[in-house]
């Protein structure tokens, strides 16, 4: 896992430069929350800078030191003067000796645990970060038919990035590999970067990983691990989750 991330950094800025609908979602939250936030997953500080840069104080944990490398470099340019800690931590063992009024998981961080074990192992870590008050907030999408039962292997042209630092930009594609049996997505990121005369001037090739999750494994495993569900989102603007939903938006409490 931690080779995998830190093959990451470098890019994951740019090639998810279009994610931005879940920003203000978890930005009020945390003004909303009294005391420190805690986020997992926070890889190039995407959510967790933003956050700081409102005056509340959080901890941003991962797994991948290049993410927090990437994370710490972008800090020096900003003047934020509410307290942040980046650091290199396992969501699956993490031990901070800290309690915190919101802990976040955003852009579905939870379903790159491989296993239940991992999933039961993070949660239980999650806990002992808890009091009574706090929220556990946290995003995954939705498993449609549609999307689980792509052809393997087959080539898809997924999105188009662009570039503000610089001239052009980049078309993103997927080869993606299904494991129906162990709920697993495996997939390699092509990604070519156009110039301004519309030719490709780079290729690279990314690899990530992911577990699925349907809604109600999801529901029982919360319970299961002694969380009580308190809201289950469709989208980030609070509509309630529906058939149509994308998104799954789990907001949970210690039972």
């Amino acid at each position: 896992m931690e080779n995998l991330y830190d093959h990451w950094a470098d890019v994951y800025d740019d090639i998810y430069a279009y994610l931005t609908e879940d920003k203000d979602f978890y930005l009020e939250w945390a003004k909303d929350s009294i005391g420190p936030v805690l986020e997992l997953g926070c890889g190039t500080g995407r959510i967790t800078i933003p956050i700081a840069q409102n005056d509340v104080d959080i901890v941003g944990i991962d797994i991948s030191p290049k993410m927090i490398e990437v994370a710490k470099k972008k800090l020096e340019d900003k003047k934020v003067t509410s307290k942040i800690d980046l650091l290199i931590e396992d969501m699956r063992n993490f031990q901070l000796n800290q309690k915190f009024s919101l802990i976040i998981i955003p852009f579905r961080g939870f379903l790159s645990l491989l296993s239940v074990d991992d999933q039961i192992s993070t949660l239980t870590s999650i806990k002992k970060h808890m009091h009574r008050d706090t929220r556990l907030v946290f995003d995954i999408f939705v498993p449609k038919e549609d999307i689980i039962s792509k052809s393997d292997n087959l080539l898809y042209y997924f999105k188009d990035v662009s570039h503000d630092s610089r001239i052009g930009h980049s078309e993103v594609w997927h080869k993606t590999d299904y494991d129906l049996f162990n709920q697993r997505i495996s997939s390699k990121v092509i990604v070519d970067e156009i110039g301004d005369k519309g030719k490709v001037i780079n290729r690279y090739y990314k690899d990530f990983e992911i577990r699925y999750i349907h809604r109600w494994e999801m529901f029982h495993l919360l319970n299961s691990c002694g969380f009580k569900i308190e809201d289950l989102y469709g989208t980030f603007s609070y509509e309630s989750f529906d058939e149509n939903s994308n998104e799954m938006i789990w907001v949970a409490k210690l039972a």
